[in-house]
């Protein structure tokens, strides 16, 4: 082969169109944006599967620093969509729609890893239906917890130095390396994270990139085997790269360094400060986001980390991975590329496992010669459905309204109790097994139908109040209403309601062993310290207590869900809300303000079965009364400088403490104030029955 060869080859394959492709967002007023705003971004790999990956890149990870795995993509019949910078707003839904690509899986290297995260916060819905799957490679810690310190001394640069960073990188490329060449002394003293982060080493490892992938030859592949062309291919897409504008690579670099700390780590209606606060967050979401309705709620999470990481180091990893344990820690069987065993880590809204891939380090980890590239590629091709079977799958999601849908879902949920037939509803045995209701439950077509229109009401007037638009959990109140009508808004397998709440111990035990246990409980009414071990202990899908207002109720619930923990594998942790009497009236439950803080602690170091989510209150009556969505309410007010008090000597990040405030009557002035939980009944359920006419189930 001439040495003209291969650098004609590259050209070719570099400039063709697939990875200089463009789309230009249109004004937006509304959110700050009043100049139309262009981005490049590549799109490779075979273009015509179903099987779509959204790439987000490293430091300086452009759009062809990742060309090399054309080939491979194109082998396993994937498609990489891979954007300069993807954001965290309106660019990724716009650009999928103007695609015609309906779902994605998403992957990430290195920095990357932060807008991934934030894309999977705010568009969980965009992730494959059948099975959501997220693949991070050597994804960034900062150096408070990574310890390297090559970093940690970076960071403490000023910010306007960090700021600098594309300048400074154009300096060494353009001069430096001019003079002293790619493997002078200075260039390695640097972390390695510059031009082409899919580095491919420059001689073939025994597990070669030509024996790696599946044969599909096209007049665009290179021989990347050869030491020539992958030395060409690093030169020009280097050339490439600093011949286009780098003011996004120094907004990059302090993002990742925190400096100033006043660039934004996520997008301001999803707040979090870092992995171990996006974790609790995304649970919520996949758990509550009605856009998943009909979704498959529990992702799939690979994370591939280097053996040799100059960028993370070893206790970086390890801190990233424990962010994911809330779960039991398993070793899998699965492939692996590493000497290590395959980590797994469960919980009910992700499978997270974590493999050191042997021979690695940070920047060559995607190189195919290491094999997980396409590990990686073939999980990718195995969680999406051929299109064939992809159009079954299609036709059960909720592609309606929220009303129209819910109409279209009781039509076929109560036809049969419109023959006479009973409704059954399935609960999970702890070994998965299906179980039937002991006795046949019916639903009236009218009552649901009210009923489902009660609950989209109301939940369109939470969506107008939340000016944020951040998730608010609605719960709906059912006490002393027949199961009946709680079936009618849960029927699995696509429920239209998951979460319910209960003021009396006796009625929410007894509606738990009738009902399905995807349905998540809140006992949200005052509690007596004797009952709270039953309680904690015999309902294993009770999702929160909210009215935890003393040490001694604590313990008991500790008791009783450690009990449970012990005995049934999959149960999860007791999420707690402390009960905080803002009114100041004798009669109202709750501690008082200042005293928040100190049982929030014993909480938190007494009692680890359970799990801190916020603080709830209920305001005075009168209060409650005037309040509006335009009128504030003095107890919503000091129940919020309470969270952010306690939150203060607890030193925990902003909106890690949730606020659980308004019901039927203020519900809409408590969103418009912050709260992330509102409690409605009667509004749903209409008005509720003397307690002694109450009735558990109702029967034909």
């Amino acid at each position: 082969m001439s040495s003209q060869l291969p650098a004609t080859r590259v050209l070719d394959f570099l400039s063709n169109r697939r990875f200089h492709q463009s789309f230009t967002l249109p004004p937006s007023p509304e959110t700050g944006r009043n100049r139309p705003h262009r981005f490049s971004y590549s799109d490779f790999g075979d273009s015509s599967s179903n099987a779509v990956v959204l790439f987000c890149g490293g430091l300086m990870g452009t759009r062809l620093c990742y060309s090399p795995l054309d080939q491979l993509a194109n082998a396993y019949n994937v498609r990489i969509i891979h954007v300069d910078r993807p954001g965290i707003g309106e660019m990724v839904p716009q650009l999928l729609a103007y695609l015609d690509i309906p779902y994605v899986s998403l992957a990430s290297h290195s920095g990357g890893s932060i807008y991934l995260l934030n894309t999977l916060l705010a568009y969980p819905h965009l992730l494959h239906p059948h099975k959501p799957y997220i693949c991070l490679f050597a994804p960034w810690v900062r150096p408070t917890h990574s310890k390297v310190a090559f970093w940690q001394v970076t960071s403490q640069l000023p910010a306007s130095v960090i700021g600098k960073f594309a300048t400074v990188t154009k300096l060494v490329n353009y001069n430096v390396v001019r003079l002293i060449g790619m493997s002078g002394s200075l260039t390695n003293s640097w972390p390695r994270e510059n031009p082409a982060p899919l580095q491919l080493l420059a001689q073939p490892t025994p597990h070669s990139r030509a024996t790696s992938t599946v044969s599909r030859h096209s007049h665009h592949d290179l021989a990347l085997d050869d030491a020539n062309v992958v030395k060409e291919l690093r030169k020009c897409i280097t050339m490439f790269l600093f011949s286009e504008p780098l003011d996004g690579v120094s907004a990059d670099a302090q993002l990742f360094l925190n400096k100033p700390r006043s660039v934004p780590w996520c997008a301001p209606s999803l707040l979090w400060s870092d992995i171990d606060h996006f974790v609790p967050m995304l649970s919520k979401i996949v758990e509550e986001d009605d856009r998943l309705a009909g979704h498959y709620r529990t992702l799939t999470i690979d994370a591939f980390h280097a053996e040799h990481d100059h960028m993370v180091g070893e206790r970086g990893r390890q801190w990233f991975d424990n962010c994911w344990l809330p779960g039991r820690s398993s070793t899998s069987s699965a492939r692996s590329n590493s000497t290590e065993p395959v980590h797994q880590y469960s919980h009910q809204s992700y499978e997270y496992r974590s493999e050191v891939v042997k021979g690695t380090d940070h920047d060559y980890i995607l190189d195919p010669a290491f094999g997980v590239s396409e590990l990686w590629l073939q999980r990718v091709r195995d969680s999406i459905p051929p299109p064939v079977e992809a159009e079954e799958v299609v036709v059960t999601q909720l592609t309606q309204s929220y009303e129209e849908e819910a109409a279209k879902r009781f039509i076929g949920s109560v036809v049969g109790s419109v023959k006479g037939y009973a409704a059954l509803a399935c609960l999970g045995g702890e070994n998965g097994q299906e179980l039937t209701m002991a006795d046949e439950m019916h639903i009236d077509p009218q009552r649901a139908k009210q009923l489902t229109e009660n609950l989209a009401s109301i939940t369109s007037r939470i969506n107008s109040a939340n000016k944020s638009n951040r998730h608010v959990r609605l719960i709906a109140v059912s006490k002393l209403k027949p199961a009946n009508d709680i079936l009618a808004l849960h029927q699995p397998p696509n429920p239209l309601h998951t979460h319910f709440g209960e003021n009396y111990v006796q009625e929410l035990l007894e509606k738990s062993k009738l009902l399905p246990r995807s349905i998540r409980w809140h006992m949200i009414g005052g509690l007596q310290s004797n009952k709270c071990k039953q309680l904690a202990e015999q309902v294993p899908n009770l999702w929160c207590v909210s009215s935890v207002d003393s040490a001694k109720k604590a313990n008991e619930l500790e008791k009783g869900r450690k009990a449970l923990l012990a005995r049934a594998g999959a149960a999860e942790k007791l999420r707690v809300m402390i009960q905080v009497n803002t009114s100041g009236e004798a009669e109202k439950s709750g501690v008082d303000p200042a005293d928040a803080t100190t049982l929030c602690r014993h909480v938190l170091l007494m009692c680890p079965s359970l799990d801190l989510l916020g603080l709830m209150t209920i305001g005075a009556l009168a209060k409650s009364r005037e309040t509006s969505a335009e009128n504030g309410n003095e107890d919503f007010v000091k129940l919020r400088d309470t969270r952010d008090q306690v939150a203060k000597e607890l030193g925990w990040e902003e909106g890690r403490l949730e606020l659980s405030m308004g019901m039927s009557a203020d519900f809409e002035g408590a969103v418009g104030m912050g709260s992330d939980e509102v409690r409605v009944g009667s509004q749903i359920f209409g008005e509720r029955p003397q307690k002694k006419d109450a009735v558990i189930q109702e029967n034909n």
